[in-house]
């Protein structure tokens, strides 16, 4: 059951972090030296990658491992976009508050 729920945020904030650095599949999989089928692979959760991977994309997206690959149970950034919209506009101002401090620290 652990395996699903890894799959189920690996791909979401793998692809959140690469799109938000402005990285092409191919030109990450290229700084980090694997080829883009296996990375694409990692990204759509349909295999799990080394740890040695893992802390090499972490490493090249500027982010902590945790942040690219949660913990089970994490959600996932569709369920947060899903909660912030349904949010009232108090917290939603808050919510962009720590969006920009966390920007500013990666």
């Amino acid at each position: 059951m652990q395996q699903q729920a890894r799959k189920q945020y690996t791909d979401t904030y793998l692809w959140f972090w690469r799109t938000e650095r402005g990285l092409s599949l191919e030109e990450l999989a290229r700084r980090v030296g694997v080829h883009k089928v296996h990375l694409c692979n990692v990204e759509r959760g349909n295999t799990n990658p080394s740890k040695k991977l893992q802390v090499a994309l972490a490493d090249e997206l500027g982010v902590d491992v945790g942040d690219v690959f949660p913990p089970p149970g994490t959600p996932s950034p569709r369920e947060v976009l899903r909660f912030y919209h349904g949010a009232k506009k108090k917290h939603r101002a808050q919510v962009r508050e720590l969006a920009k401090r966390r920007r500013a620290r990666a």
